[in-house]
């Protein structure tokens, strides 16, 4: 084989057709918007979406959340569905390492809102859920 072969990546793309798909987080980005001029820490969590449809490019789906674990808040929501609710408890006063969800196995549904002047509609994320597990009958 040569030594001159080199691959070429797939571009990421994040139009994606609506549906439900199954999704593995891929990366967890901590980063710092600036609303109003007073700056607030967000999460944002990546999905490579298993879309056999999507050949020559990596499909990818995100969703962000303000850095906020308060009841009620998007972040805890996403946490206590991957989770279940009775984790919070368990993990009340202790640290979580966010980076631990990569790798997760989910189900999205993703779904379509378009804008104006926008050609393309935005590929918004519905609902996550923790992939089913597959039952096998015993032998």
């Amino acid at each position: 084989m040569s030594e001159n072969i080199i691959e070429i990546p797939k571009d990421p793309t994040f139009d994606l057709p609506a549906g439900r798909f199954p999704a593995t987080v891929t990366s967890i980005k901590i980063r710092t918007q600036f609303k109003k001029e007073t700056p607030e820490k967000e999460v944002r969590v990546l999905f490579d979406v298993h879309n056999n449809g999507i050949k020559n490019r990596t499909p990818l789906a995100g969703s962000t959340y303000p850095w906020n674990l308060n009841k009620e808040s998007d972040l805890r929501a996403f946490l206590e569905t991957i989770n279940g609710s009775d984790w919070f408890e368990q993990m009340a006063g202790q640290k979580f390492d966010l980076d631990q969800l990569i790798g997760l196995e989910v189900e999205l549904d993703l779904y379509h809102m378009q804008k104006p002047p926008y050609k393309k509609p935005m590929v918004l994320i519905g609902a996550i859920r923790p992939r089913p597990v597959e039952l096998k009958q015993a032998a």
